[in-house]
């Protein structure tokens, strides 16, 4: 006989196989979002420097988005956009990214009833 998983059942079971499939990815992130607040509410500076800017001279991709994402913490758009405007196109993907995924884990554990 097949048990039924109810969705509700299947929302909680998704969730915590979501969160621990991602733990490293969430943890770096609660770590970074800490090394910002350092940053912004101390005097202490542990920043990375860009090693591509000092190789080659040129800001990378990348630079400016630990300022840019600082900034937008502080509610400062245009500072923000101004720093790495790529930070808006990498909310959205990422955003999308992380919800297709939960999305993916959710149905297999409630149309299949069993966890992936």
């Amino acid at each position: 006989m097949t048990e039924t998983i109810s969705p509700i059942k299947g929302c909680k079971q998704a969730t915590i196989l979501f969160l621990e499939r991602n733990k490293w990815y969430i943890g770096f992130g609660l770590l970074y979002i800490a090394t910002l607040l350092l940053n912004q509410y101390t005097s202490l500076d542990i920043s990375i420097p860009c090693l591509f800017k000092k190789a080659f001279g040129v800001d990378c991709p990348g630079c400016g988005l630990s300022r840019a994402v600082s900034a937008l913490l502080q509610g400062d758009i245009t500072l923000a956009w101004h720093h790495n405007a790529l930070l808006f196109l990498l909310i959205p993907v990422l955003g999308y990214s992380l919800l297709q995924q939960w999305i993916n884990i959710y149905n297999k554990i409630v149309h299949t009833k069993k966890v992936p």
